[in-house]
């Protein structure tokens, strides 16, 4: 019977020690991983990657037409203090045109930067580039080059879709020049809440516009049952305007 309760005493106390050292060890592996995830990102190395024209976000330019080439930097800091603490190996790719670098290193510790550019642009032609610096982190930089048209042209564009109203658009390229929209014989109405129209006297049957490069203005007319709309007439210096849908 003293054996039995000895026995008993024993295997309990072993039960016992077995669960607070489980409970021990569990509790000091938790506070090892916390303590080395906690150091990790203390202890990490910092990483800056940028560029003067190209973002994360992707940035869209517009380039006047005759425009060849453009260069960017790409650097690895942001100033003086934020540097990157790691060499970062950055790729460079385009859409089209040819870059004078694909392949470059950004060193480590120092103010590191490099200038590439993309030849070969055209008009009327868009161009994306991408940058992506790699070294156990990765970031992409991106930017779009619009190269505008080497038309030098004003037009006209008379929208008809809705039954309501016409909406009548006087736009240029690379183009300036005084224009006259005239509506007399169309009979319609010009809308005085629109805003290019809200000095306009309703006494007149043309409006002047005087047109910059690479402007649009859009005047809305309301239609009657009587209208015509094939008498709007939309000239330059005398002449009319070719139509064509804004680009």
């Amino acid at each position: 019977m003293i054996k039995k309760l000895n026995v008993k005493k024993l295997f309990v106390f072993f039960l016992v020690t077995l669960v607070t050292l489980l409970l021990v060890s569990t509790t000091i592996y938790a506070i090892y991983i916390r303590y080395s995830s906690f150091n990790g990102v203390v202890t990490s190395d910092k990483y800056y990657f940028e560029s003067d024209l190209l973002s994360e976000s992707g940035e869209t330019y517009e380039l006047n037409s005759g425009t060849t080439e453009i260069s960017f930097s790409v650097k690895n800091f942001v100033d003086g203090l934020r540097v990157s603490e790691v060499d970062i190996e950055v790729t460079i790719s385009t859409s089209g045109g040819t870059l004078d670098k694909n392949e470059i290193t950004l060193d480590a510790n120092l103010q590191s930067s490099d200038v590439i550019t993309l030849s070969g642009l055209t008009d009327g032609n868009t161009y994306t580039v991408s940058a992506k610096g790699t070294s156990g982190y990765e970031k992409e930089l991106t930017a779009s080059f619009v190269v505008r048209s080497s038309d030098k042209e004003i037009y006209k564009y008379i929208d008809k879709s809705n039954p309501a109203y016409v909406l009548v658009t006087v736009w240029s390229t690379e183009k300036t020049g005084d224009v006259v929209i005239s509506f007399g014989d169309a009979n319609i109405v010009p809308d005085k809440t629109w805003p290019t129209l809200l000095d306009f006297d309703l006494n007149q049957t043309t409006v002047n516009v005087h047109v910059e490069n690479y402007t649009s203005y859009v005047y809305r007319f309301f239609v009657k049952s009587t209208s015509d709309l094939s008498k709007i007439s939309v000239k330059y210096n005398g002449t009319e305007l070719n139509e064509k849908a804004p680009s």
